[in-house]
């Protein structure tokens, strides 16, 4: 009898062992199966928060570019100036010639010509120097503050006079704003 008792105990423990066994596999693989998604997600999670940190530095980047080109476009737009500064351009030219010894200077304004985005003044502009001086001028206009443009330069020199200074005639276009032209741009911006 004691036989069979161990024998029905060791069959019960076997059993026992074996739902057990079964239970615990039963409990664990769903787990194990759920921690491998976690895991997934986890990886997934931090691959997006990687890009984000690269997105956060790009647009970083963007911002100091448009920082710069914004900073860049108004230096230009200082470069032109409104229609009460360009007494100021004629002086510039004016003072160009008088500081390079330019003889008998000569200035004549035409009409206002007005664009959609900008508006100009031409201007004649005519002086006798010698090369050199002349160069000068030329020079002087060109790295002026304000944005102009010379349409047309003449330098005429009739061989029997060599030892004369030259005839200049330049034909310049000087640029201007109105303040409401660049105002809605301005608005637009961030």
């Amino acid at each position: 009898m004691i036989e069979r008792f161990n024998r029905q105990a060791a069959v019960w423990l076997a059993g026992t062992a074996v739902v057990f066994g079964g239970l615990i596999i039963a409990i664990d693989m769903p787990l194990r199966g759920a921690q491998a998604e976690h895991r997934e997600r986890i990886v997934a999670a931090e691959a997006t928060l990687a890009g984000a940190a690269d997105a956060a530095a790009r647009l970083t980047s963007l911002h100091e570019e448009v920082l710069a080109l914004r900073e860049e476009t108004l230096s230009i737009q200082r470069r032109i100036p409104e229609a009460n500064e360009t007494a100021e351009v004629i002086r510039g030219i004016s003072h160009a010639m008088e500081r390079h010894a330019a003889d008998e200077p000569v200035l004549t304004t035409g009409p206002i010509e007005h664009y959609a985005t900008h508006s100009l003044i031409p201007i004649q502009v005519t002086f006798r120097a010698d090369f050199e001086h002349a160069y000068r001028v030329m020079e002087a206009l060109r790295t002026m503050p304000r944005l102009i443009r010379i349409e047309r330069l003449a330098i005429a020199r009739e061989d029997a006079f060599l030892d004369e200074p030259l005839p200049v005639s330049l034909e310049v276009a000087a640029f201007f704003s109105r303040p409401d032209q660049f105002a809605a741009v301005e608005e637009a911006l961030p």
